[in-house]
């Protein structure tokens, strides 16, 4: 009799332990995938979208990691809904309207037809010739209204959380950044 006393005494605690690190190795393993857009993902996709709309080459699986959001998961699943084939991504129309359009913007702003406000919205200068620049700087402007729009609808955020204005700001600096770029490898060529 004392033998099974003992051994039931061993039991209970072998098998609370047991059960404790069954509950934190699940937890370690569970996967770290969050709802909302993080940071960084923010950055990242502000950037991969800005540097396809000023037409450099990318691709929206950039975006997945191992641990992305939801919502980056969401937002390449909405990129990759019109991809034509494995060798030419097709963007969703607004972006492939922009793509075909900074060809016209960015011989504006080389040109000085074209500017930036603080806001960083297009504008153009007061010139006879600038105003040929008119139809597509307003177009742009709306574009990337719209885009701003829809990118913060598909990151689920909520557009009054501080992550929604880093994303909002992220996208504005990427353009801004890219807009720019141009005129600084002009002045290199020109000194």
């Amino acid at each position: 009799m004392p033998k099974i006393r003992w051994l039931s005494i061993i039991r209970w605690p072998t098998l609370c332990l047991f059960l404790l690190v069954c509950c934190a190795c699940s937890d370690a393993t569970r996967s770290t995938t969050t709802e909302q857009l993080t940071k960084d993902e923010a950055q990242r996709l502000a950037w991969l979208v800005e540097d396809v709309c000023h037409g450099l080459e990318r691709r929206p699986s950039e975006l997945l990691t191992e641990t992305c959001s939801i919502s980056t998961k969401h937002f390449v699943r909405w990129l990759r809904t019109t991809v034509a084939s494995s060798k030419h991504v097709a963007y969703p129309t607004l972006m492939e309207k922009r793509i075909q359009r900074w060809q016209i913007i960015r011989n504006g702003l080389e040109k000085t037809f074209i500017t930036r406000n603080q806001n960083g919205i297009l504008t153009i200068a007061a010139s006879d010739t600038a105003q040929l620049y008119k139809g597509a700087v307003m177009e742009e402007n709306i574009a990337r209204h719209k885009l701003d729009t829809i990118i913060l609808g598909q990151s689920g955020l909520d557009g009054r959380s501080l992550r929604a204005k880093f994303l909002l700001e992220q996208l504005r600096l990427a353009r801004q950044e890219l807009d720019n770029q141009h005129l600084s490898t002009l002045n290199r060529e020109e000194h």
